[in-house]
């Protein structure tokens, strides 16, 4: 009797280990509106690593469903990753955007198409465009301009400007939910 109740302990012990340890380093995200759309749409849930996004320390009051994570300060995710933030206007809600834009990169759009130092930018996953112009703009250092996949209906940099690292809160790596949609999303999509 004593052997199956310590095993039970450990057992319980072990699952609240392993539950913690994977939740300081993940999140999840549930897809709600269209910006993202057609790549993401309502009802889809994310995993979201949270490795590598220094600026989760200081968004943990904010962001009061997340918890610490590590803090390697300096990464920046590369272009068509698909991150987490908090919107700028309403600390409460989290968006979910693609990173479009680099540290030090000029950004341009003219009738929706995006240019990055001059170069139009290959953006397959964007089937939704408005026709929106925006004058070169230089995307300052410890910043990346993001921007929703369905434009029309995206609230993004074009609106709030360039996020600062220390506002991301994570990566998007899985999409889990449903399941028929199962996949990787290193990389975007």
């Amino acid at each position: 009797m004593a052997k199956t109740v310590r095993e039970i302990i450990l057992s319980a012990l072990l699952a609240a280990v392993l539950f913690f340890g994977i939740n300081s380093v993940t999140s999840r995200s549930y897809i709600e509106g269209p910006s993202m759309e057609p790549s993401l749409h309502r009802g889809q849930v994310l995993l979201i690593s949270r490795l590598g996004i220094s600026g989760l320390s200081a968004q943990v009051n904010a962001a009061a469903h997340l918890e610490q994570a590590p803090d390697t300060a300096g990464w920046i995710p590369p272009r068509g990753s698909i991150v987490t933030l908090l919107e700028p206007n309403d600390p409460q809600k989290v968006l979910i955007k693609r990173v479009v834009g680099l540290p030090g990169e000029t950004i341009a759009m003219t009738d929706g198409a995006v240019y990055i130092n001059g170069q139009p930018l290959n953006e397959p996953y964007v089937v939704f465009r408005d026709r929106y112009s925006m004058p070169s703009r230089q995307v300052p250092e410890g910043s990346v301009y993001v921007l929703g996949d369905n434009r029309p209906n995206s609230s993004d940099s074009r609106f709030f400007g360039p996020v600062p690292q220390s506002d991301l809160l994570g990566l998007a790596v899985l999409r889990y939910w449903p399941l028929s949609e199962l996949g990787w999303m290193l990389g975007g999509l």
